[in-house]
């Protein structure tokens, strides 16, 4: 990764460490977590690390140092913008899986702007991305994606995957899904019209009716198969406000729980499922429903539905 002028010239002018940089920018920074899969490393003693981190070793520090490369050269910054602050075994079926990290990271940003947020969400859906050039970043898991740890939020809808998405829906072995939402999928005219993309647009707009905001402020990252019949729609909030976004989940939390609020008036949250609450907090019974049938109906394709 060869760094520029230009990105030197910022850890000069402004900032090199992640002490000075939160001094400078105190309300310009999300704080992010991606994970890295060296399951399909052939040659892990070629590795940046090899088995479990233990410790500040020297290993762990080349790796840190070279995360920052990959991110700089993939998305065009300083190196002094991002910096990580952990590296932690990574889970699978609930226990710590040696094969996996999950790697946090602070990235300063402008605070007008998620650009480079969302630009790093799609680069991760991409194979041939500059993303995946990288020695560190070439093995992350676009599965898992990019979780903005304090942006992002989950609600369950009670839809068949196949309902929102139709032939759009990617199928693994770990559930179906569509990643379309962090691909930026919708951006393209060619696809602004398909079935996602409506349902995308109306979730959207629901939720951004009810609390009172502009949609811009909503993307959509995943929607997940969860069960039969049902989804996680895995969404983000674009500001660097985290009290105004510790009031819109507060808001969001009151609304689920009460199938009066605005929530339940929208064309696609109508049918939210609020056992699951907000990101699987708070959620709360459901003795019967005036929005959702009893008993699960077979909604397993378009035509069905």
């Amino acid at each position: 990764c060869i760094i520029t002028d230009r990105k030197e010239t910022f850890c000069k002018t402004n900032c090199s460490t992640i002490t000075e940089c939160s001094e400078m920018f105190p309300d310009e920074f999300v704080d992010l977590r991606l994970k890295v899969d060296f399951t399909d490393e052939r040659k892990p003693s070629q590795s940046l690390i090899t088995g479990i981190f233990l410790g500040k070793t020297i290993g762990l520090q080349t790796f840190k140092t070279q995360f920052i490369l990959d991110l700089s050269y993939a998305l065009d910054i300083s190196p002094c913008r991002a910096y990580v602050t952990s590296v932690d075994l990574g889970i699978n079926h609930r226990e710590q899986n040696a094969d996996t990290v999950m790697i946090t990271f602070r990235l300063f940003i402008p605070v007008v702007s998620f650009q480079t947020v969302k630009e790093l969400t799609r680069q991760i859906q991409y194979p041939h991305s500059k993303f995946y050039q990288g020695n560190v970043t070439k093995m992350a898991d676009p599965l898992f994606g990019l979780e903005a740890l304090r942006n992002d939020f989950s609600l369950k809808l009670v839809f068949a995957i196949d309902v929102i998405g139709g032939p759009a829906v990617r199928y693994h072995r770990d559930g179906n899904f569509l990643n379309q939402g962090s691909s930026r999928w919708c951006e393209e005219s060619a696809n602004n019209k398909t079935v996602y993309c409506d349902f995308e647009f109306m979730f959207r707009s629901d939720l951004a009716k009810a609390l009172a905001i502009e949609s811009s402020y909503i993307d959509v990252k995943f929607v997940k198969a969860f069960g039969l019949g049902n989804v996680l729609i895995y969404f983000r909030f674009l500001s660097t406000n985290f009290a105004w976004i510790d009031h819109q989940i507060s808001m969001l939390n009151e609304q689920v729980a009460n199938e009066d609020s605005e929530l339940y008036h929208g064309n696609v949250t109508v049918r939210i499922d609020k056992t699951w609450g907000v990101s699987g907090d708070s959620g709360t019974p459901r003795n019967l429903s005036r929005y959702l049938a009893y008993t699960t109906r077979d909604q397993s394709s378009i035509d069905s539905y």
